[in-house]
């Protein structure tokens, strides 16, 4: 039952992306038309406000919720590599496509590149979090 579990939670914290980036574009729809954009600035500060606040609070309650089903009394750096398993992947594979296409200011491209810093977040607060929570054996 433990290693269902521990396959689990990756795509269990894989999946907390899609409500994030649809929460993320509805929010900065929102944002554009009752406020307008900060600075003029295309958006920037609103999609960086929304990752910080919402992102840190999301990945941090799954990652927590992950430690307590998996029971691990004491995280390891291969427990945060296999529950953000998904990010690294996904980062990795949508950074290279980005660079081998080039950023020419598209939708895709946007959309793409929103897509690595919320995954890089994911995996730096998980990590934070498995930073923070270790015991000393």
């Amino acid at each position: 039952m433990n290693i269902l579990k521990k396959i689990l939670s990756p795509i269990l914290y894989g999946l907390l992306i899609v409500p994030l980036f649809y929460g993320m574009i509805i929010w900065f729809s929102i944002s554009e038309r009752m406020f307008g954009l900060l600075f003029d600035m295309s958006g920037y500060i609103e999609l960086t406000l929304y990752a910080l606040i919402v992102g840190t609070l999301s990945f941090w309650y799954v990652s927590k919720f992950m430690v307590h089903l998996e029971k691990l009394s004491h995280p390891r750096i291969l427990d945060h590599i296999r529950q953000s398993a998904f990010y690294y992947l996904l980062g990795s594979y949508l950074t290279i496509s980005l660079l081998q296409t080039g950023m020419h200011g598209g939708l895709r491209e946007g959309m793409m590149f929103a897509t690595v810093c919320l995954s890089v977040w994911a995996i730096l607060v998980n990590a934070a979090y498995f930073y923070l929570h270790r015991k000393k054996v």
